[in-house]
C-alpha cells in the first residue's frame, strides 16, 4: 500500500525506483542470506539462522516497546496542560 501512495505522489521515477530499492534491497539481501543457512540441512546453521532472524525481529520490536512503556510511565511535567479527548 505504501508502494501505491508512493507511486501516486508528485515524484520523479528515478526518485521512486531509488528509494524503493533502498528499502527493499537489505530485507531482501537477509531473507536471501538466511533461507540459505536454512537450506544447509545442518541443524545447528539452521537453529543459529532461525535465532538470528528472531533477534532481528525482537530487538526493534522490544526498544519500541521499553521506550512507550517508559513514555508512559513518566509524570506529566509541571505546567502541561491536558488536551483531553479528542
Amino acid at each position: 500500500m505504501i508502494s501505491y501512495a508512493a507511486g501516486l505522489t508528485v515524484r520523479s521515477f528515478w526518485r521512486f525506483a531509488l528509494a524503493t530499492l533502498a528499502g527493499v534491497a537489505p530485507a531482501s539481501f537477509l531473507l536471501a542470506h538466511f533461507g540459505g543457512e536454512m537450506t544447509t540441512g545442518e541443524n545447528d546453521q539452521i537453529l543459529l539462522a532461525a535465532a538470528r532472524l528472531g533477534l532481528l525481529v525482537a530487538v526493534p520490536l522490544a526498544a519500541t516497546a521499553l521506550r512507550d512503556y517508559l513514555k508512559r510511565r513518566r509524570p506529566p511535567s509541571p505546567g502541561a496542560r491536558d488536551p483531553g479527548p479528542h
